[in-house]
């Protein structure tokens, strides 16, 4: 889902010195009309992407993992998101559902970590085809979307990962599990794409937890391969949150 800034937010952003530099050099959709609201007299100044989020949530580290792999330049904001201290006046503005991340990049208002990873387009030129291209990533974003977290939650309250091995070992009579679907050094390939940042938050937490199958000798390799990379290495944090 794309958002788009409103004049009702744009008056409150106004208040606000932090996102000064950022609103006047933007054009602003108007929703109501189509047009531009452009404040051309500081049009010409340079702009930078804003990344509103918290550090230690898994989702929010993903599309912070995709800005690094872009390598636009950009400028983080980490906000509370509990307590007297949670989220300002105008992160509400921004995405009223109230979730990070939260990228601003001119005028779009990009709100969900999928999304993100849409919108900055990570992914090289699907050169190889099937489990190394688009395919590959489509199956890796899916797999953590649809199995790793569900299953890796039940694991964790359960203090028992047998499920969770069970799906990343898998038969080997019927392709194995998801160890073997790692192409490597990186899930698809020779460089790191939207896959990547999309199941690097989850595995390392759950290696963190859990360490890995004796068997996984591939998801091994590609975690390491992925701390080694400093713009990997550069989200991990000491304190961190899982995904619910």
């Amino acid at each position: 889902m794309r958002t788009f800034i409103t004049k009702k937010t744009v008056t409150s952003l106004l208040h606000h010195r932090l996102f000064f530099p950022l609103i006047l050099g933007c054009h602003l959709i108007h929703p109501s009309t189509g047009g531009a609201l452009a404040f051309s007299s500081l049009n010409e100044m340079p702009t930078t992407t804003r990344f509103i989020t918290n550090r230690m949530c898994p989702y929010a580290q993903k599309a912070w993992l995709a800005l690094e792999l872009d390598g636009r330049d950009y400028t983080l904001e980490e906000i509370s998101l509990y307590g007297p201290n949670g989220k300002p006046d105008f992160f509400w503005e921004l995405n009223p559902a109230g979730t990070v991340p939260v990228m601003v990049s001119c005028n779009d208002v990009v709100c969900d970590s999928e999304d993100i990873l849409d919108y900055l387009n990570v992914d090289g030129e699907d050169t190889d085809g099937g489990e190394g291209g688009e395919e590959g990533v489509a199956y890796w974003r899916s797999l953590v979307k649809n199995k790793i977290s569900p299953v890796g939650k039940r694991a964790v309250f359960a203090s028992d990962p047998t499920e969770l091995f069970a799906l990343l070992v898998g038969n080997e009579d019927a392709g194995g599990g998801v160890d073997g679907k790692i192409v490597g050094p990186y899930l698809c390939g020779a460089v790191p794409s939207s896959a990547d940042c999309a199941a690097f938050p989850f595995f390392w937490r759950i290696e963190s937890e859990f360490g890995f199958p004796a068997e996984c000798n591939k998801l091994k390799s590609w975690l390491n391969t992925c701390l080694s990379n400093p713009k990997f290495k550069k989200t991990v944090q000491k304190s961190w949150w899982w995904w619910w």
